[in-house]
């Protein structure tokens, strides 16, 4: 989004992939598609208000950060537990 936020190309022409960083050896199954190839300009919509949403939120000191309310439901399964420090916590 970015790219073509700064290129102006159109995000239809674009080939978003996630990028599976905890794997160990790089190669095609390191990609996923962000969306199905049926994926609408919408998605792209939708996620970049996410996006931006989540941003804003992250970026206000107005904002403190907690965890989730329900920890041993939310955390186990979470893959952000070792960043946020909530590893130990299992169901």
């Amino acid at each position: 989004m970015l790219y073509s936020e700064y290129t102006g190309k159109a995000i239809r022409g674009l080939n978003a992939m996630f990028l599976l960083l905890g794997r160990s050896l790089i190669n095609r199954e390191i990609e996923l598609p962000l969306f199905d190839e049926n994926a609408g300009v919408e998605q792209y919509g939708l996620l970049k208000d996410l996006l931006l949403r989540l941003l804003a939120e992250i970026t206000d000191p107005a904002v403190p950060f907690t965890s989730a309310p329900d920890r041993k439901e939310a955390c186990p399964v979470c893959s952000y537990r070792y960043i946020c420090g909530t590893q130990w916590v299992v169901k």
